[in-house]
């Protein structure tokens, strides 16, 4: 019943937002980190599962199904919004490796002649970069997060050296939602753009054969990733959406619940990144 009640809510919320934005409002929240410090502990604490995976391969839906397959042990994409920028004290490691990330990504969109594609991503890319410095603070829970670093700057991490990857990969797994079919996302692209114009969300526009060869691009370029977090040694699964939403959802739980045992048997979560990393095979494959 509370489920049901929660599911109940979140519709009628999402309707009223819905219906703002199209009356031309945009709501938006005050971060409040303090809420998600106050949430009940569990044993994901210090984690961080991210997905990654060409557009429209079905990251979210995955990181959904995992979310309300149990009880609540892990904070969501939506619950970045509550994260807050504080002070400066984060790694020094882990800001001088996003800053090469964000600098190269910079260097290829300057070369972009639209404007407003060029600053509308470089506002997004920073985002992603403070949310993922302020993921690894000590939360008492873990973050599943279908937007992070790995699928946002993907290009940029398949050039980066192994070390400054490792350090990217502290108490962190990699879930690749993969597929063969390219054409399959491109149309499920389309659908979407088809969606947001109807909203009157703006997009820039792009064909399909356009769409077509950056999801076989973009593909290829999140399996080199996969690789290079695998040849690191950090925990990693890949799915195949040919696979069946059933069976991947079984692979995904099974992933997660050996991720946790490991974690909880490495001791508190600020110092147990290494050892998860060693209790977990090199690779899980569906």
């Amino acid at each position: 019943m509370g489920r049901l009640t929660t599911n109940l809510v979140g519709h009628w919320k999402r309707a009223v937002l819905t219906a703002l934005s199209r009356a031309g409002y945009d709501l938006q929240r005050r971060p409040d980190p303090s809420r998600l410090a106050a949430a009940s502990p569990a044993d994901t604490s210090g984690l961080v599962i991210e997905f990654i995976g060409a557009e429209a391969v079905g990251k979210s839906t995955l990181c959904r199904a995992l979310l309300s397959s149990g009880p609540r042990r892990w904070f969501y994409t939506r619950d970045l919004s509550d994260l807050a920028l504080t002070d400066l004290d984060h790694p020094a490691d882990v800001q001088e490796v996003l800053k090469e990330l964000f600098l190269r990504r910079i260097e290829q969109d300057h070369r972009r002649n639209d404007l407003w594609v060029m600053s509308g991503m470089a506002q997004w890319n920073a985002r992603v970069i403070q949310q993922d410095v302020l993921m690894r603070r000590r939360f008492p829970r873990g973050f599943l997060v279908d937007e992070g670093v790995f699928k946002q700057f993907a290009p940029e991490i398949a050039r980066l050296a192994a070390r400054s990857l490792r350090t990217l990969l502290r108490g962190r797994a990699v879930v690749l939602v993969d597929t063969d079919d390219a054409e399959l996302l491109a149309r499920r692209h389309m659908d979407r753009h088809a969606t947001w114009k109807a909203e009157g969300r703006f997009k820039h526009p792009t064909s399909f054969d356009s769409l077509l060869s950056q999801s076989a691009a973009m593909l290829k370029v999140h399996r080199r990733v996969f690789e290079m977090v695998s040849d690191c040694g950090s925990p990693c699964l890949r799915l195949r959406i040919e696979d069946g939403a059933e069976r991947n959802l079984a692979a995904l739980k099974a992933f997660e619940a050996r991720l946790c045992a490991a974690g909880a048997a490495a001791g508190p979560p600020l110092i147990r990144e290494d050892a998860v990393a060693a209790a977990l095979p090199l690779r899980s494959r569906a």
